[in-house]
């Protein structure tokens, strides 16, 4: 399991390490991701109103916009390290 603080300058360092760990396995991994739910708050939810603006997406009535640098970043790195099909 690799467990993250909610801090990406820490988080890539550790995701970073414990992915070139699994990639080392000579076995058949499978990778599940399990997304952390957050509390709506009317700030949260102004921040991802700011967010999709920003960034052209659609805006949600009742959810905050889903972040995916982590998952990004993970695919990404499965791939540089040739681990298969990812």
């Amino acid at each position: 399991m690799i467990f993250l603080a909610r801090n990406w300058e820490k988080d890539s360092l550790t995701l970073g390490e414990s992915l070139d760990r699994l990639t080392e396995y000579t076995d058949t991994i499978i990778l599940l991701l399990f997304a952390e739910g957050t509390r709506f708050t009317k700030e949260k939810y102004e921040a991802s109103v700011k967010f999709s603006k920003e960034k052209g997406l659609h805006i949600l009535k009742h959810h905050l916009q889903p972040r995916t640098k982590g998952f990004v970043y993970t695919i990404q790195r499965l791939q540089e390290k040739g681990s298969g099909k990812v």
